[in-house]
């Protein structure tokens, strides 16, 4: 990988600049195994562009020096090495790196570096950060439960009674929000659509391209304030699964607001995960091997 990044012009000329910009920046093809443009769209440049501002902010209110700085640092390492799990041991042409670290993550950060970009995705489309909770699994040396999720919701009329709704990442629903009578700011979201189960290889004589497994999903959500406390989503028929996240904030219990993860199914075995606060750990199981 760190000779596709330290020789990119190279690295797409051999893969093909056509190719490259067909797959990477857009086609109007109904094919998933031609749309490696949409993470670079939604995940890459709306997704980092939207923790670009977060972490800014949040190192700024914590009076971290140069906020923006050490944001666009944190943000490049963790997209660098979600890059370098991916690339494994191939040792050829991998354009995907190319175009996420040098094309679409710092198109986000310009983007949403504008004060009305900011503003429309916030107030409009109330764009959220609603990832999973990563879990160490101590009886495999694994982590559990990782990837980057989104949401987006559109409030309809003016007495937004209900509003459209967008779960997008790994697993990507849609569907729709309804306000809950039993918690101020409270909503309740229901939707359907597919996840990615598999990432497979599509290996050419001088470079690979990723083809994604689906297998279709329902999803249930319950976010207060648009802060996820809880999804249920379960997946089939490929892979029959299920997970349960509740996130802290939910459940109180003395001092500690606890969270857990829980999983079944084919795809991920038996998993149950608890997080205390700062401390995570993981048990799993995959009773299905």
């Amino acid at each position: 990988m760190w000779w596709n990044l330290s020789h990119p012009i190279k690295a797409v000329e051999t893969y093909g600049v056509s190719e490259f910009f067909h797959r990477e920046f857009g086609n109007l093809s109904t094919s998933f195994n031609k749309a490696q443009f949409m993470p670079n769209i939604g995940i890459h440049t709306i997704g980092n562009g939207m923790k670009y501002v977060k972490l800014s902010e949040y190192y700024h209110y914590h009076g971290v020096k140069f906020p923006k700085i050490k944001a666009i640092g944190f943000t490049f390492s963790y997209h660098l090495m979600n890059e370098i799990l991916e690339n494994g041991t191939y040792d050829k042409v991998n354009v995907d790196p190319i175009s996420d670290l040098y094309i679409f993550n710092p198109l986000g950060i310009l983007l949403f570096s504008i004060p009305g970009f900011q503003k429309f995705w916030a107030e409009t489309l109330h764009l959220s950060d609603w990832s999973l909770q990563p879990m160490f699994n101590p009886l495999t040396g694994t982590i559990e439960n990782c990837g980057d999720q989104f949401m987006i919701r559109y409030f309809r009329g003016k007495k937004q009674n209900w509003a459209l709704f967008s779960y997008y990442g790994v697993d990507n629903i849609f569907g729709f929000s309804l306000p809950v009578s039993w918690r101020e700011g409270g909503n309740i979201s229901i939707g359907a659509g597919a996840c990615v189960n598999r990432l497979h290889e599509s290996r050419e004589e001088i470079a690979r391209i990723m083809l994604p497994e689906l297998d279709y999903e329902m999803g249930f959500f319950y976010d207060i304030n648009q802060s996820l406390m809880s999804s249920l989503i379960i997946t089939g028929p490929r892979y029959f699964n299920v997970r349960l996240n509740i996130y802290p904030g939910l459940i109180h219990f003395r001092n500690l607001q606890p969270s857990f993860y829980i999983a079944a199914g084919e795809s991920d075995g038996f998993i149950l995960g608890i997080n205390l606060k700062r401390y995570a750990s993981g048990l799993h199981y995959n009773f299905h091997r």
